[in-house]
């Protein structure tokens, strides 16, 4: 996926993003940080079409993604959203089903290739035992993770998770960057996530996109991206970024 030259203003008053352009890499972890307001989850937005851009151009597989039909493009991107509400009777096998709409024809049964798809989905995700369960019924961290799987149900090689961390308690914010790690290299998903916390954006990516006030202000791996003058420049922050032997690159925040 390419991002050329894109610029996105909601009302006419300021850019919120400003001639931005990057390239996703293919089968690996692309991961946004940033302050507030700069623009991660608006890029991503416009990476999973939410966001009409005011000028430039994204193309996957070489085609403008707006050029796709609606179904078309839910074949190939999924994006799980930070706030996700839903009635509180549905199973979260029903809700992971719905992960399956794009490649339905209208008023046709489910096949065998979505109720595969759904185990597949519900399996990968370690929530096969909780099938029939309402989601009321559900951790915050289950909850998140069902909504993974309807996300995994679409069988598409891009998956987008804006925030997937947030309302978590530290034990599932783990558990779930652990299975979008596992998910990315036991299926190869390209995944692009945004994330608040850099030391987690540090050790689950491969690239990051660092992101002040509508522009990329640096990118690629993480060690490369994540400096002590970047943390200041960008987040106004005096800190500490160091190599750990176990869990690689380190950012301490010390002083704002």
């Amino acid at each position: 996926m390419n991002i050329e030259h894109v610029t996105l203003s909601y009302d006419g008053s300021r850019n919120h993003l400003e001639d931005v352009s990057t390239a996703i890499p293919k089968g690996k972890i692309t991961t946004i940080i940033g302050p507030n307001g700069s623009g991660k989850s608006t890029l991503l937005n416009v990476i999973s079409r939410n966001h009409k851009v005011s000028s430039g151009l994204v193309t996957l597989e070489q085609k403008d993604i707006l050029a796709f039909k609606p179904k078309e493009f839910a074949r190939k991107l999924a994006i799980v959203y930070q706030h996700n509400t839903t009635p509180e009777e549905l199973t979260v096998e029903k809700l992971v089903a719905f992960g399956r709409v794009p490649h339905q024809r209208f008023l046709k049964r489910q096949t065998i290739e979505d109720d595969e798809a759904i185990d597949w989905a519900l399996s990968a995700t370690n929530l096969l035992d909780k099938r029939d369960r309402s989601l009321t019924a559900l951790s915050g961290g289950e909850r998140q993770r069902v909504w993974i799987a309807m996300a995994l149900a679409q069988r598409t090689s891009i998956l987008c998770l804006d925030e997937p961390t947030t309302y978590l308690d530290i034990y599932y914010q783990l558990e779930l960057l652990d299975l979008v790690k596992q998910l990315n290299l036991e299926h190869e998903l390209t995944i692009v996530m945004v994330l608040h916390d850099m030391n987690q954006a540090l050790r689950y990516s491969d690239h990051i996109l660092m992101m002040k006030d509508g522009h990329i202000i640096a990118e690629g791996a993480p060690e490369e991206v994540v400096t002590v003058e970047r943390v200041y420049d960008v987040y106004g922050v005096t800190s500490r970024v160091y190599q750990d032997e176990e869990l690689g690159t380190v950012m301490m925040p010390v002083s704002r």
